[in-house]
Protein backbone atom coordinates (compact mmCIF):
# COMPACT_ATOMS: atom_id res chain seq x y z
CA UNK A 1 0.00 0.00 0.00
CA UNK A 2 1.25 3.98 -0.27
CA UNK A 3 1.37 5.85 2.61
CA UNK A 4 -0.97 8.84 2.63
CA UNK A 5 0.15 12.09 2.25
CA UNK A 6 -1.15 13.71 5.78
CA UNK A 7 1.08 10.47 7.62
CA UNK A 8 4.16 11.65 5.34
CA UNK A 9 3.91 14.99 6.49
CA UNK A 10 3.86 14.02 10.08
CA UNK A 11 6.62 11.74 9.83
CA UNK A 12 8.77 14.66 8.04
CA UNK A 13 7.96 17.39 10.12
CA UNK A 14 9.99 15.37 13.12
CA UNK A 15 12.72 15.52 10.52
CA UNK A 16 12.49 11.81 9.23
CA UNK A 17 13.66 11.60 5.74
CA UNK A 18 11.29 8.99 3.95
CA UNK A 19 12.66 7.40 1.03
CA UNK A 20 11.27 4.61 -1.48
CA UNK A 21 13.19 1.52 -1.56
CA UNK A 22 13.51 -1.46 -3.86
CA UNK A 23 15.20 -4.21 -2.51
CA UNK A 24 15.19 -6.07 -5.92
CA UNK A 25 17.20 -3.63 -7.34
CA UNK A 26 19.38 -2.10 -4.18
CA UNK A 27 21.85 -4.96 -3.04
CA UNK A 28 20.86 -4.75 0.59
CA UNK A 29 18.93 -2.02 2.88
CA UNK A 30 20.98 1.08 2.80
CA UNK A 31 23.25 1.48 6.06
CA UNK A 32 22.04 4.97 6.68
CA UNK A 33 18.11 3.12 7.53
CA UNK A 34 17.36 4.26 11.04
CA UNK A 35 14.12 2.59 10.07
CA UNK A 36 12.65 0.38 7.66
CA UNK A 37 8.75 0.34 6.96
CA UNK A 38 7.11 -2.64 5.50
CA UNK A 39 3.24 -1.35 4.81
CA UNK A 40 1.15 -4.27 4.03
CA UNK A 41 2.18 -6.22 0.83
CA UNK A 42 -0.64 -7.62 -0.67
CA UNK A 43 1.33 -10.23 -3.00
CA UNK A 44 4.07 -12.12 -1.40
CA UNK A 45 7.77 -10.52 -1.39
CA UNK A 46 10.47 -12.58 -3.59
CA UNK A 47 12.61 -14.79 -1.26
CA UNK A 48 15.88 -12.48 -2.04
CA UNK A 49 13.71 -9.54 -0.76
CA UNK A 50 12.79 -11.51 2.97
CA UNK A 51 16.62 -12.40 3.21
CA UNK A 52 17.77 -8.89 2.55
CA UNK A 53 15.31 -7.94 5.05
CA UNK A 54 16.15 -10.74 7.73
CA UNK A 55 20.15 -9.62 7.26
CA UNK A 56 19.53 -5.58 8.29
CA UNK A 57 17.32 -6.92 11.07
CA UNK A 58 19.74 -9.33 12.29
CA UNK A 59 22.62 -6.29 12.07
CA UNK A 60 20.57 -4.53 14.69
CA UNK A 61 18.25 -3.00 12.32
CA UNK A 62 14.38 -1.38 12.95
CA UNK A 63 11.42 -1.74 11.33
CA UNK A 64 7.79 -1.30 11.75
CA UNK A 65 5.54 -4.17 9.92
CA UNK A 66 1.87 -3.58 8.82
CA UNK A 67 -0.12 -6.50 7.22
CA UNK A 68 -3.82 -7.69 6.52
CA UNK A 69 -5.64 -10.36 6.79
CA UNK A 70 -5.59 -12.13 3.22
CA UNK A 71 -5.88 -15.52 1.34
CA UNK A 72 -2.86 -15.81 -0.97
CA UNK A 73 -0.09 -17.46 0.86
CA UNK A 74 3.18 -15.58 1.44
CA UNK A 75 5.79 -17.55 2.98
CA UNK A 76 8.49 -14.99 2.13
CA UNK A 77 6.65 -12.05 3.84
CA UNK A 78 5.94 -14.52 6.58
CA UNK A 79 9.46 -15.78 6.94
CA UNK A 80 10.97 -12.49 8.46
CA UNK A 81 8.10 -12.36 10.88
CA UNK A 82 8.62 -16.27 12.02
CA UNK A 83 12.57 -15.23 12.35
CA UNK A 84 11.86 -12.80 15.38
CA UNK A 85 8.81 -15.72 16.67
CA UNK A 86 5.35 -14.51 15.14
CA UNK A 87 2.90 -15.46 12.24
CA UNK A 88 -0.27 -13.98 11.88
CA UNK A 89 -3.01 -15.44 12.93
CA UNK A 90 -5.84 -17.45 11.14
CA UNK A 91 -9.02 -15.02 10.41
CA UNK A 92 -10.51 -11.96 10.90
CA UNK A 93 -10.85 -10.68 14.42
CA UNK A 94 -14.25 -10.29 15.69
CA UNK A 95 -15.32 -8.77 19.50
CA UNK A 96 -17.49 -9.84 21.70
CA UNK A 97 -17.21 -7.78 24.12
CA UNK A 98 -19.32 -4.70 23.40
CA UNK A 99 -16.94 -2.14 25.17
CA UNK A 100 -14.41 -2.92 22.11
CA UNK A 101 -15.97 -2.25 19.15
CA UNK A 102 -17.92 0.56 17.60
CA UNK A 103 -20.81 0.84 15.31
CA UNK A 104 -22.57 -2.06 16.17
CA UNK A 105 -19.67 -3.64 13.83
CA UNK A 106 -17.99 -6.13 15.74
CA UNK A 107 -14.70 -6.02 13.24
CA UNK A 108 -13.79 -2.52 13.90
CA UNK A 109 -12.47 -3.14 17.24
CA UNK A 110 -11.27 -0.90 19.77
CA UNK A 111 -8.47 -2.60 21.36
CA UNK A 112 -7.08 -2.49 24.86
CA UNK A 113 -3.82 0.01 24.67
CA UNK A 114 -1.32 -2.23 26.74
CA UNK A 115 1.60 -0.70 29.13
CA UNK A 116 4.33 0.28 27.24
CA UNK A 117 6.64 2.75 26.40
CA UNK A 118 5.58 3.18 23.50
CA UNK A 119 1.68 4.17 24.44
CA UNK A 120 3.10 6.23 27.35
CA UNK A 121 1.11 9.42 25.69
CA UNK A 122 -1.88 7.56 24.51
CA UNK A 123 -2.44 5.84 27.77
CA UNK A 124 -2.35 8.70 30.02
CA UNK A 125 -4.00 11.06 27.91
CA UNK A 126 -7.50 8.36 27.52
CA UNK A 127 -6.98 7.74 23.61
CA UNK A 128 -8.87 5.59 21.35
CA UNK A 129 -7.06 3.15 18.68
CA UNK A 130 -9.17 1.95 15.95
CA UNK A 131 -8.28 -0.86 13.63
CA UNK A 132 -10.74 -3.16 11.11
CA UNK A 133 -10.67 -6.19 9.43
CA UNK A 134 -7.40 -7.59 11.91
CA UNK A 135 -6.29 -10.40 12.34
CA UNK A 136 -4.47 -11.45 15.53
CA UNK A 137 -0.85 -12.24 16.28
CA UNK A 138 -0.01 -15.66 16.92
CA UNK A 139 3.57 -16.43 19.08
CA UNK A 140 5.39 -18.80 18.27
CA UNK A 141 6.92 -21.43 20.67
CA UNK A 142 10.48 -22.03 19.27
CA UNK A 143 11.99 -18.07 19.87
CA UNK A 144 15.35 -17.91 20.62
CA UNK A 145 16.27 -16.78 23.68
CA UNK A 146 17.57 -13.59 22.91
CA UNK A 147 13.52 -12.44 21.47
CA UNK A 148 11.36 -10.56 23.82
CA UNK A 149 7.94 -9.78 22.42
CA UNK A 150 5.93 -7.25 24.39
CA UNK A 151 1.92 -6.75 24.11
CA UNK A 152 1.34 -3.18 22.60
CA UNK A 153 -2.56 -3.25 21.53
CA UNK A 154 -4.55 -6.67 23.05
CA UNK A 155 -8.30 -7.45 22.28
CA UNK A 156 -10.76 -8.58 25.42
CA UNK A 157 -11.00 -12.07 26.66
CA UNK A 158 -14.30 -12.62 24.10
CA UNK A 159 -12.67 -11.76 21.20
CA UNK A 160 -12.41 -14.46 18.42
CA UNK A 161 -10.55 -15.45 15.41
CA UNK A 162 -13.00 -15.70 12.38
CA UNK A 163 -11.69 -18.74 10.54
CA UNK A 164 -14.08 -18.85 7.71
CA UNK A 165 -14.24 -15.33 6.56
CA UNK A 166 -16.55 -16.38 3.63
CA UNK A 167 -18.91 -17.85 6.13
CA UNK A 168 -21.82 -15.29 5.89
CA UNK A 169 -22.04 -15.36 9.56
CA UNK A 170 -20.87 -13.45 12.41
CA UNK A 171 -21.23 -15.83 14.85
CA UNK A 172 -18.94 -18.06 16.64
CA UNK A 173 -18.60 -21.35 15.14
CA UNK A 174 -16.14 -24.11 16.47
CA UNK A 175 -13.76 -23.54 13.94
CA UNK A 176 -13.39 -20.08 15.32
CA UNK A 177 -10.14 -19.75 17.59
CA UNK A 178 -10.97 -18.24 21.14
CA UNK A 179 -9.02 -15.40 22.45
CA UNK A 180 -7.59 -12.91 23.81
CA UNK A 181 -5.23 -11.58 20.64
CA UNK A 182 -2.33 -9.53 20.47
CA UNK A 183 -3.07 -7.09 17.67
CA UNK A 184 0.43 -4.88 18.09
CA UNK A 185 3.63 -6.11 19.31
CA UNK A 186 6.74 -4.88 20.13
CA UNK A 187 9.95 -7.13 19.24
CA UNK A 188 13.64 -6.80 20.42
CA UNK A 189 16.59 -8.72 20.14
CA UNK A 190 19.90 -8.14 22.16
CA UNK A 191 22.84 -8.81 20.06
CA UNK A 192 26.29 -9.24 20.96
CA UNK A 193 27.78 -6.10 19.93
CA UNK A 194 25.53 -3.89 22.34
CA UNK A 195 23.40 -3.14 18.73
CA UNK A 196 19.44 -4.02 19.46
CA UNK A 197 17.26 -4.92 16.62
CA UNK A 198 13.42 -3.44 17.10
CA UNK A 199 10.86 -3.97 15.16
CA UNK A 200 6.83 -3.27 15.95
CA UNK A 201 4.41 -5.00 14.28
CA UNK A 202 0.52 -4.07 13.33
CA UNK A 203 -2.15 -6.68 11.81
CA UNK A 204 -3.97 -3.90 10.29
CA UNK A 205 -3.33 -1.24 7.62
CA UNK A 206 -6.34 0.84 8.69
CA UNK A 207 -4.52 2.34 11.50
CA UNK A 208 -2.65 4.38 8.59
CA UNK A 209 -6.55 4.94 7.02
CA UNK A 210 -7.18 9.24 7.73
CA UNK A 211 -10.70 8.57 7.87
CA UNK A 212 -9.99 5.84 10.84
CA UNK A 213 -7.80 8.08 12.40
CA UNK A 214 -10.16 10.92 12.82
CA UNK A 215 -12.67 8.72 14.42
CA UNK A 216 -10.06 8.60 17.00
CA UNK A 217 -9.22 11.88 17.07
CA UNK A 218 -5.76 10.88 16.31
CA UNK A 219 -5.21 8.22 18.45
CA UNK A 220 -3.94 6.13 15.46
CA UNK A 221 -1.74 8.45 14.04
CA UNK A 222 -0.20 8.79 17.45
CA UNK A 223 0.53 5.59 17.66
CA UNK A 224 2.41 5.25 15.12
CA UNK A 225 4.40 8.18 15.87
CA UNK A 226 5.06 7.10 18.94
CA UNK A 227 5.85 3.55 17.73
CA UNK A 228 9.27 5.57 15.30
CA UNK A 229 9.88 8.07 18.21
CA UNK A 230 10.44 4.54 19.90
CA UNK A 231 13.23 3.32 17.21
CA UNK A 232 14.66 6.48 16.06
Amino acid sequence: LSMSESMKETIQKSNIEIRDLNLLTEEAVPEDTECLFIFSPKTDIEEDEAKKIISYLENGGKAIILSDYTEIEMPNFNSVLENYGVQPENGIILEGDQDHYIAQNQYYLLPNIESHEINSNLSSKSKYVLTALSPGIKSLENVRDTIKIDSILTTSDSAYSKVDVNSGTIEKTDDDIDGPFDLGVSITETLDDDKETQIVYYTSSNLMDSQINQMVSGGNEQMIMSSLSWMC
